[in-house]
């Protein structure tokens, strides 16, 4: 759970232990509440976690990709989002709102005459 406080903050969560069967238990509470939860106590049997949503509202307008170049950003694609080069590069496009053959260009470093 920690991972989960270090990548997504300190969100709602719940977890369902041993569900469908029956002893099964909900604890709710925040991320850190319930990592404190877990170090008191024995924990057995199976859990689910259930994760509160975002509540941050991303505006696109501000996200920013000009610290990367076409390579890099393509290349930073295919680690995050597991893309394949051909899947990579037509994202990059689209998000950088650029036509998809000069990305593929930067990233295979072609001379287009």
């Amino acid at each position: 759970m920690n991972a989960l406080l270090k990548g997504m903050g300190d969100r709602q969560i719940t977890l369902c232990r041993e569900l469908t069967k029956r002893y099964e238990e909900f604890i709710r509470g925040t991320i850190s509440e319930l990592i404190n939860w877990a170090q008191a106590t024995e924990i057995r049997g199976e859990f689910v976690i259930v994760v509160a949503g975002n509540d941050a509202i991303v505006d696109e307008d501000v996200i920013s990709y000009d610290h990367l170049t076409l390579k890099e950003h393509v290349e930073e694609l295919m680690v995050t989002d597991n893309l394949s080069a051909k899947e990579a590069i037509k994202a990059v496009a689209v998000l950088r709102g650029t036509v998809k053959r000069d990305v593929y260009a930067q990233y295979h470093q072609l001379d287009e005459k």
